[in-house]
């Protein structure tokens, strides 16, 4: 718990977005501190839609970060395909 007062610390000296969770199996829960207006927009319309998944835990003293609670499973990391040439484009080197 000291470690994730730490990151919250430097959080809110630097960043737009933080999102902190344990490996632990019990823990189901990901909280997300945000200022950026995108991302506080969406997570309050989930909140609207989805108020036993997803919790508005507060605001920070200055009223600039949001902070949630949603579940661990909707945080995922999902980076843009490559695109792959198609069998009739000529490879580089080739013709």
């Amino acid at each position: 718990m000291a470690e994730e007062a730490e990151l919250v610390k430097e959080f809110e000296k630097q960043c737009k977005t933080l999102i902190v969770f344990d490996e632990f199996p019990d823990n189901t829960v990901a909280t997300v501190a945000t200022e950026e207006l995108k991302w506080r927009n969406k997570l309050h319309r989930l909140e609207q839609e989805r108020p036993e998944e997803c919790k508005f835990l507060g605001l920070s003293t200055d009223m600039k970060v949001a902070y949630y609670a949603i579940p661990k499973k909707w945080v995922k990391i999902v980076p843009p395909r490559i695109r792959r040439p198609a069998a009739s484009e000529p490879q580089p080197g080739e013709g």
